[in-house]
């Protein structure tokens, strides 16, 4: 996100307010990068395995990996483009203890019907900013020992963001791409569609408190949560047509 803010206040003294109308009607794109996602209650279930067993090797969620492209079409004359943007969400961590694997896995995607507003531009540098909302489906599992469980959930949010392309080419229709967005997608109820084994309950340091088929799965009695919100940095490549 710092290196995009500077390379946008490096580009603005180059800039006009004048939407240019070259012909860029339509445009693809693909884009990848970081998603800051902070998993917490699968971090409490990771903390509270390596305190129960004695020491895991599994690390907490940190960053997830996102994947994505999009179909977009700019209105004529105008600085108003259309986009939709579906996208593939992975992130993960496992380990070894006493007793065997401790994994812990999401993957996912998302839809997001955006709108995206060019807000300083020339022919080579284009300035935007964007948002728009956000449906996003998560499918996760977790393995302790010999206890396993999968689940799923999805829900709606939104997002938002700034960017900015690079063109080049004879016509400048291909475009280096730099975004950093901010995304609110969080995931409060998730339902198992599988469960193996039996989940330590009791203790300092429990485990799932439930995990059954076709039932909510829950921590402490409450649902399991899991999110796709965060701060995204994105890199990607968008071709004009």
């Amino acid at each position: 996100m710092k290196i995009l803010i500077a390379l946008v206040l490096l580009a603005v003294p180059s800039l006009s307010f004048a939407a240019t109308t070259s012909g860029e009607v339509w445009s693809l794109g693909v884009l990848g990068g970081i998603t800051t996602s902070s998993q917490s209650d699968l971090n409490t279930l990771i903390t509270r395995a390596n305190t129960r067993v004695g020491g895991i090797s599994t690390g907490q969620f940190g960053n997830a990996y996102e994947f994505g492209a999009y179909l977009q079409r700019r209105l004529n004359g105008s600085i108003i483009a259309l986009q939709l943007r579906p996208s593939y969400y992975t992130a993960s961590t496992t380990g070894t203890g006493s007793g065997g694997t401790f994994s812990y896995s999401l993957t996912g995607f998302t839809v997001a019907p955006l709108i995206r507003l060019y807000i300083l531009e020339n022919t080579g540098v284009k300035l935007f900013i964007q948002g728009g909302v956000n449906w996003g489906s998560l499918t996760g599992k977790i393995q302790e020992a010999t206890a396993q469980a999968t689940f799923s959930g999805s829900n709606v949010g939104y997002q938002g963001g700034i960017g900015a392309l690079f063109c080049f080419g004879q016509k400048n229709n291909h475009c280096v791409a730099l975004e950093g967005n901010v995304r609110y997608l969080f995931i409060e109820r998730n339902i198992a569609s599988d469960a193996q084994g039996t989940f330590t309950t009791s203790g300092g340091s429990p485990s799932l408190s439930q995990a059954t088929k076709g039932a909510e799965v829950e921590l402490d009695n409450r649902d399991l949560a899991t999110t796709m919100s965060g701060v995204q940095g994105f890199a990607g490549y968008q071709l004009n047509f």
